[in-house]
C-alpha cells in the first residue's frame, strides 16, 4: 500500500523551510476541491518558505493513490502526507454528533457521558497528534475539525484558518464557535467563498452575541479562484468536441444535459460535433438508457478518465450545469486554461466570480431549451471565428482570472505574518 496508509508518513527530501503549513481535508472520494487541495499543496511546495502538509484521512489517500496524475505530481513534490486512520475519523465525528445534533437521544448521552468521554478520548488528542508541530492550520475540512482544532492545548502557538464555502455550513460554524469560546486560539481567520457568505457569517455571529471570540475572528472573502499555476497561452490542436466532466449525480444536471443532446441529434443541429461524457455515479445507467441510440450511432461517448486535462487539450467547449453553482469547479478552470469556450448555467457566484466574457462564456437557465441555444451559441461562435480565436479568447479570460485572483498571493501573506521570510 505504500506510504499511504501508515498513521503518520514523512517524505523524504523534504527542504529546510521556515513555516510548515497543514492542509487538513476528510473526503471519501475525489471531486474537485480533493483535486484543487492537492494542487494547491504542490503550488505551496515550491515556495521556499513553506512546508506544505497534506492531513487526510485514509479513504482519500486510497482515492488519491488511485490517480495517478495526482499521486505522481505529489510523490514528485515536498508535500508530506499524514494520513488519519478512519478509526480516529469515526471518534471525531461521534464527539460531534453530540455536541450539535438535535436528536435528543443524542443530547441525554452527552449530557451523561459526554464529558467522561471527552477526558478519555477527546477529538482534540487525535488531530493534535497529526498538526502538534504545524505553524498554520488551514483547515478545508467542516464544522467537526475546526471543533477539535479550537480545543487543541497548543492552538495558541498556531494560526487557524478555516474555508467556509457555502451559507449552508454557516450556522455550523456558528454554533463550534459558541460551544469553544474558551478556546486558547490567538486568532481565526474564517475565508469566505464569497461576500454574501461573509455577511451571514458576520450577520449569524451578532445574532447568537458572540463576543468573548470577536477580537480573535478575522472574516474576508477569497479574492478569486485558485487556477494553479498559469498555462501558456499557445495554441493546441483543437476538434469538434464538447465535453461534460463531472460526478453523474443530480445537482451535476446530467439528465438535462442528456436530454439536451438527444434533442440537438434528432434535430441534426451540428452533425460535425461529437460530445463526450465523461464521469461516474448513480446517474450514469439513466443518461446511457437517454443517449443509447445516439452512442451507438457514434455521436456521443460516455467514458472515464482519470485524465480530464488530456481530454480538454484538443476540446471546444465545455459544459457544466450545477444547480449551486459552477465555481469553483476544478474542471471548468482546467477547461478554461486548454482553451474550451464555456457553456454555464447562471447559478450561484458563476457569474461573479466566472465573469461574462463575450465569445468565452455561454449562460444558460436550468432547462432543456435553454441549454441547447447556449450550446448552439458556442458552437456558431466557433464556426464563425475559428478555432484559434475562440481558444485564444478562452485563455486570455483564464489569465486576466489568474492576475485578478491574488488567491495564492493572500494566502502566503497570512502564513509568512510575524515571521521573517519576506
Amino acid at each position: 500500500m505504500g506510504r499511504w496508509f501508515l498513521f503518520r508518513i514523512k517524505v523524504s527530501g523534504l527542504k529546510s523551510k521556515e513555516i510548515k503549513v497543514g492542509l487538513i481535508q476528510i473526503s471519501n472520494s475525489i471531486g474537485g476541491s480533493e483535486i484543487r487541495m492537492a494542487k494547491y499543496a504542490v503550488e505551496l511546495s515550491r515556495d521556499k518558505y513553506i512546508s506544505p502538509v497534506l492531513v487526510i484521512n485514509q479513504s482519500l489517500a486510497r482515492a488519491y493513490e488511485s490517480r495517478e496524475l495526482i499521486n505522481r505530481s505529489l510523490y514528485n513534490s515536498n508535500v508530506e502526507i499524514r494520513v488519519i486512520r478512519e478509526r480516529g475519523l469515526r471518534i471525531i465525528r461521534f464527539f460531534q454528533a453530540l455536541q450539535f445534533s438535535r436528536k435528543w437521544y443524542f443530547r441525554v448521552f452527552n449530557k451523561i457521558f459526554g464529558r467522561i468521554l471527552l477526558k478519555i478520548y477527546p477529538p482534540s488528542r487525535i488531530l493534535g497528534l497529526m498538526a502538534n508541530d504545524l505553524d498554520v492550520i488551514h483547515s478545508f475540512f467542516g464544522k467537526e475539525s475546526l471543533s477539535a482544532l479550537l480545543d487543541m492545548p497548543n492552538i495558541g502557538n498556531k494560526k487557524l484558518i478555516q474555508e467556509v464555502t457555502s451559507h449552508r455550513v454557516v450556522l455550523d460554524y456558528v454554533r463550534v464557535m459558541a460551544a469553544v469560546s474558551n478556546s486558547r486560539a490567538n486568532k481565526i481567520y474564517m475565508r469566505c467563498v464569497s461576500e454574501t457568505v461573509k455577511e451571514a457569517l458576520e450577520e449569524s455571529f451578532r445574532e447568537k452575541n458572540i463576543l468573548l471570540l470577536k477580537d480573535k475572528i478575522i472574516i474576508s472573502v477569497n479574492p478569486g479562484p485558485f487556477v494553479g499555476t498559469i498555462l501558456p497561452i499557445e495554441s493546441e490542436s483543437k476538434e469538434r468536441k464538447i465535453v461534460f466532466g463531472h460526478r453523474l449525480q443530480p445537482s451535476k444536471n446530467g439528465l438535462l444535459f442528456a436530454s439536451a443532446v438527444s434533442k440537438i441529434i434528432d434535430k441534426n443541429l451540428f452533425p460535425d460535433w461529437k460530445f463526450y461524457i465523461f464521469g461516474r455515479g448513480k446517474e450514469r445507467d439513466a443518461i446511457n438508457k437517454i443517449l443509447e441510440s445516439k452512442i451507438a450511432m457514434g455521436h456521443v461517448s460516455m467514458e472515464w478518465t482519470d485524465n480530464l486535462e488530456a481530454v480538454l487539450k484538443n476540446s471546444s467547449i465545455f459544459v457544466s450545469l450545477i444547480n449551486t453553482g459552477n465555481y469553483p469547479s476544478q474542471s471548468l478552470f482546467e477547461s478554461l486554461g486548454h482553451g474550451n469556450l464555456l457553456c454555464l448555467s447562471d447559478t450561484g457566484l458563476t457569474k461573479e466570480k466566472i465573469g461574462n466574457k463575450e465569445g468565452v462564456t455561454f449562460y444558460c437557465n436550468l432547462n432543456e431549451s435553454s441549454v441547447i441555444n447556449s450550446i448552439e451559441s458556442a458552437v456558431s461562435y466557433i464556426d464563425l471565428y475559428g478555432f484559434e480565436r475562440s481558444q485564444l479568447n478562452a485563455r486570455k479570460h483564464y489569465y486576466e482570472l489568474h492576475k485578478k485572483s491574488n488567491y495564492m498571493e493572500e494566502l502566503l501573506g497570512i502564513y509568512k505574518s510575524g515571521y521573517d521570510v519576506f
